[in-house]
């Protein structure tokens, strides 16, 4: 079904975590038009000051769209959690979907480096 067709296309056959990044960033630009839009609404399920758990993580994927099955939503996940303390916080994304941004000038660097 549409499930299907949508879970191979997003299908993660990457394995570094910076590939992962990248693909999750690919993605959310298909939704939103902005990394900013896209923070916004995950701010709405996802406040700041507090981690969320893998099973909150796949909840707020599913309701912004993301059609994934857990093993690509747990890939993600894993990727963000640096700490490995099974936590992510809305933070941690920010700062992953803007450090995987592809660089096109000086300031691009500069916001790259900032955020790493």
């Amino acid at each position: 079904g549409r499930q299907a067709v949508a879970a191979r296309r997003y299908s993660f056959q990457v394995s570094k975590r910076s590939d992962i990044i990248d693909e999750f960033r690919k993605s959310v630009l298909e939704r939103f038009s902005t990394v900013s839009e896209a923070c916004e609404k995950l701010s709405e399920d996802c406040p700041a000051s507090r981690g969320m758990a893998r099973k909150e993580w796949r909840r707020i994927l599913g309701k912004l769209g993301f059609e994934w099955p857990h093993k690509e939503k747990d890939a993600v996940f894993d990727a963000l959690d640096i700490e490995g303390d099974g936590q992510i916080t809305f933070n941690d994304i920010h700062i992953a979907l803007e450090a995987a941004a592809p660089v096109r000038s000086m300031e691009d660097v500069r916001r790259r480096w900032l955020a790493s």
